[in-house]
């Protein structure tokens, strides 16, 4: 394969995006899952190839404008929001940072980096607040992103089973973990890129299966194939050796289970059903013979050290880096872009702007300054309330489905704010910034949205009837 067949499949893809936007936004978001493995494949790995899925975004919405798609922010910028004010702020710092980038370091592309760092998710947004009408998109959605999931992670297990396939390799060099008592592991990626990629992209849609899950209402039919699938998930997450991926879904699960405790009282079952599913996985690695035949007990005695070590990196890379980060940058920063994912490939990253701002609050003081962290701080609490109110909202509308799918997506976000102060450079990735601002728009979303199939008018029905007939 090389790059310019790639180009002509994002071609035709981006074409069937403008043709038909809803089913674009489920096309891109598969269409970044496939680039992984077709960046393998192609000649030096191009950084670029990440990129196309912003082409196949600018086509779906593209696709929507053409067909009078309403594609506004409005629920953050409306009159009497908390979010408004901070939010201007932020995206004007964020231009004059990317202006100051772009004279510190002399790279537009760094600056471009920053902007698309920090703007990413606006697209995602637009189009999850346009394409959530039902609860039944908000399943078809989660459902398509589920399979390709599992396709690529079915990458993992065949790396482990011994297939030396080019496809199978990280992208780069192929990163290598110890255990607690020394002894070295590969970490695998599979299709993904890398297995930073990889652990992101399971332990999300591990919370996507638990939403789904949850938002049945006879969650016991369908225990068995979610607990398999979940398993499934799992066991390739930890072969990725990414132990942050497992603090992910456990914040996931915590934060979920504190909504069906404050707004939905009477959920309790549900809730004891999901935290036994959880004991039930541990308990199968940890006290049966289950990790030795599967070969899996390295990693998961990797994963169990997690509690002491990210406590500490937490610390490290969260609040103590903060004033390490402005001591060498200084209190307005270097720039939008110095310090993102990518900017090592032009002069910027950790040899411009410190080890220290590795973690995402270290990354925002070096890029934006010390009003940029504040501004940033602000809007998070402002976004956080407004969440918040969704929350209350969707508890007392009555809609049972709407309620789960509203706790499913906070949570996540919730759990990804959180991980973005301890480890930046996931959040740097095109389709995870397209995904995150797909979930924040479609819980954005969540007041206008319906039980069920969405209403038909009368004229519209008639016109079908006489044509089945």
């Amino acid at each position: 394969m090389i790059a310019w067949d790639v180009l002509m499949v994002a071609g035709a893809l981006a074409l069937v995006c403008v043709a038909h936007w809803r089913a674009g936004v489920i096309v891109t978001l598969l269409f970044g899952l496939a680039l992984d493995p077709m960046r393998k494949l192609v000649p030096e790995e191009p950084l670029y190839l990440s990129v196309l899925v912003f082409a196949l975004v600018g086509a779906t919405l593209l696709g929507a404008r053409l067909r009078g798609v309403p594609l506004t922010l409005r629920p953050l910028f409306a009159r009497g929001s908390v979010i408004r004010v901070p939010l201007i702020l932020f995206l004007l710092l964020v231009g004059i940072q990317s202006v100051a980038a772009l004279a510190n370091t002399g790279s537009p592309i760094i600056a471009a980096i920053g902007l698309v760092a920090y703007l990413g998710p606006i697209p995602g947004i637009l189009l999850g607040l346009a394409y959530a009408r039902t609860t039944r998109d908000l399943r078809k959605l989660v459902r398509w992103y589920l399979i390709g999931v599992t396709i690529m992670a079915a990458g993992i297990y065949l790396a482990r089973a011994g297939y030396d396939w080019k496809v199978l390799d990280a992208v780069g060099v192929g990163l290598v973990a110890y255990t607690p008592t020394g002894q070295p592991l590969s970490l695998a990626s599979g299709f993904f890129r890398a297995p930073e990629v990889a652990a992101w992209h399971l332990a999300m849609a591990t919370c996507f299966l638990v939403m789904l899950f949850l938002a049945r209402r006879k969650v016991l039919a369908v225990v068995w194939p979610t607990a398999m699938l979940g398993l499934y998930f799992l066991g390739a997450l930890v072969f990725t050796g990414r132990r942050k991926g497992l603090v992910e879904i456990a914040l996931f699960v915590l934060v979920y289970l504190a909504c069906l405790a404050w707004f939905r009282k009477r959920a309790v079952k549900t809730a004891l059903v999901l935290a036994g599913l959880c004991l039930v996985g541990f308990g199968l690695f940890a006290f049966t013979d289950t990790g030795d035949a599967l070969g899996i007990s390295p990693y998961y005695e990797r994963g169990a050290s997690i509690g002491l070590e990210e406590a500490d990196r937490y610390r490290r890379f969260s609040t103590r880096a903060i004033w390490f980060t402005i001591r060498r940058n200084g209190w307005l920063g270097l720039g939008a872009g110095t310090g993102s994912q990518g900017a090592q490939y032009f002069g910027g990253g950790q040899r411009l702007v410190g080890s220290s701002a590795e973690g995402g609050l270290g990354k925002v003081v070096a890029e934006l300054g010390a009003p940029g962290l504040v501004i940033v701080l602000v809007l998070g609490v402002a976004l956080g309330r407004h969440l918040w109110r969704l929350a209350r909202a969707a508890g007392r509308g009555g809609g049972y489905r709407r309620a789960r799918y509203a706790y499913g997506l906070i949570a996540f976000l919730f759990a990804n704010a959180l991980m973005f102060a301890v480890a930046h450079q996931i959040y740097g990735d095109p389709l995870v910034l397209y995904v995150l601002g797909l979930v924040l728009g479609l819980a954005l979303a969540i007041p206008g949205v319906r039980e069920g199939v969405p209403h038909r008018p009368p004229a519209a029905d008639a016109r079908e009837a006489s044509v089945r007939l």
